[in-house]
């Protein structure tokens, strides 16, 4: 039977080489293999785990990782979710998915865990199983007293939560099948072996986060992640590690980049491949990274609910390639459409979602694409991100490549925002590498396109703010 434990120790016999590192501390596959085997004992005591749901809230990579792996073996549902949402996303995460038990670290500096999930229990009315811990060594059971939640009667191996920029959180179904699929594209796209030495800075939360979490252990290689991101600090850890590979969105590699060329270039030397994913890569961003030529650029495009289905394997080139096994189309107004053994089999408790973007086997992405001359897809923007401007529709995709072409503008992201006469009107927020005369980019929009593309109002920042490792849109909503 496929499980994420027999994917990582059946084929790793060297159970002394170091699995994962943290800027905390390091820990071997035997440790790994070790804590597994103590949080299957813990969770015996439930019984016949099928049916039921566990929600997990660890920072901690070798917790999470383990009790994931044991949970899963067990036959349970994992529901790994973010330690750094919000707590009203937390909350509706758990509305959602109503674990039967959880896993969770007491508090953050930012958040009491125990606190957001005692009041879900007590204003739900759901029975909860929870189990804390300050520093995972001591896990201290409470039983919050109430409804019993209903078991799925269907097998469910992952439900993925994201909860989106409208706050309203979405449960993705992935089973074993799909997350094989996952791991195999992502060890072939990026080349993965055991003597990579992978430094990670993306969500190891999120379905992509997950793959890559695992298919590095799986290929028994060592995976350094910095787990709490500090710009200082992360870059401190990398010189230390001297890892080969990097896996990151663009915008948090960027910010690393920049410290890395004004402090120390020699952390470049051991670098041969960069991977992206998670954010529009462009030419911009790539043609900045100039210490990085003697490195393999890869970008990856792959979707929660399908997995992996486009890539570059050189990012010097425009467009994307379709993955292996995966189906394509795109329809009329440019809407892609991809069928991948990868998919999801819907979203948890949400039949009506499930049938708007899956028909007939097919997935409905939202992404807006045209096809070059290269036979490649090159992603033009999103369909809900579309901006309507006194009836004109606005690609957000556009403008923002174009003002990536200014010599001095580093990032841009271009939002619409309610307008009481036209509809919507366009915003633009930009970073750059030295102050920008806001007059003098109305000039270099206007000079190139059309009047009602131009940005009503443009917004210079030092940096964009984050969430979970990419450009907090909804942030910049308010700004606007």
């Amino acid at each position: 039977m496929d499980t994420f434990y027999n994917w990582v120790f059946d084929k790793n016999n060297d159970l002394n080489k170091m699995a994962l590192s943290t800027i905390d501390k390091s820990h071997t596959y035997g440790e790994l293999k070790k804590e597994v085997d103590k949080y299957k004992v813990l969770l015996s005591e439930h019984g016949d785990l099928r049916g039921k749901r566990i929600g997990i809230i660890i920072p901690s990579v070798f917790y999470y990782s383990s009790l994931f792996m044991a949970v899963n073996m067990l036959g349970g549902t994992v529901i790994p979710i973010n330690a750094q949402l919000r707590k009203g996303d937390l909350s509706s995460i758990l509305e959602l998915t109503e674990p039967h038990i959880i896993f969770t670290i007491e508090e953050t500096k930012d958040t009491n865990f125990r606190e957001v999930v005692r009041n879900w229990s007590l204003s739900s009315g759901k029975k909860i199983i929870m189990y804390c811990s300050k520093e995972y060594k001591v896990w201290n059971k409470e039983v919050q007293e109430g409804l019993e939640s209903e078991l799925d009667e269907e097998k469910i191996d992952v439900i993925g939560c994201s909860s989106g920029s409208t706050g309203i959180p979405k449960g993705m179904m992935i089973n074993m099948e799909a997350w094989s699929y996952w791991l195999k594209r992502i060890t072939e796209g990026s080349s993965l072996s055991e003597d990579d030495k992978v430094f990670s800075i993306i969500p190891i939360t999120a379905p992509y986060g997950i793959t890559w979490l695992f298919s590095c252990l799986k290929e028994g290689l060592s995976l350094v992640i910095p787990e709490r991101f500090d710009v200082f600090q992360t870059v401190m850890y990398l010189k230390e590690n001297q890892c080969n590979k990097i896996v990151s969105t663009p915008s948090v590699f960027k910010s690393l980049y920049m410290f890395i060329e004004k402090v120390d270039k020699s952390i470049f030397k051991s670098i041969n491949m960069l991977v992206f994913a998670g954010e529009v890569i462009s030419e911009s961003f790539i043609n900045d990274l100039e210490e990085l030529k003697q490195c393999d650029l890869i970008g990856l495009y792959g979707l929660s609910e399908q997995g992996l289905i486009m890539w570059s394997l050189d990012l010097k080139e425009p467009g994307w390639e379709i993955g292996p096994e995966v189906g394509f189309k795109m329809t009329e107004d440019n809407e892609l459409v991809f069928h991948s053994p990868a998919a999801l089999t819907g979203y948890y408790r949400n039949e009506q979602l499930t049938k708007e973007v899956m028909r007939d086997g097919w997935f409905y992405t939202g992404d807006l694409g045209v096809m070059l001359d290269n036979g490649r897809i090159q992603i033009v923007g999103r369909k809900k991100d579309m901006i309507k401007k006194g009836g004109q529709q606005i690609i957000p995709g556009e403008i923002e490549n174009f003002l990536l072409t200014h010599k001095h503008i580093k990032q841009a992201v271009i939002i619409g925002v309610p307008h009481e006469i036209f509809g919507e009107k366009v915003v633009a927020f930009i970073v750059g590498d030295a102050q920008i005369e806001i007059s003098e980019l109305y000039t270099f929009c206007k000079s190139s396109m059309a009047q009602y593309k131009v940005p009503d109002e443009i917004y210079q920042l030092k940096e964009f703010p984050m969430n979970l490792g990419k450009v907090d849109k909804l942030a910049l909503r308010n700004m606007g």
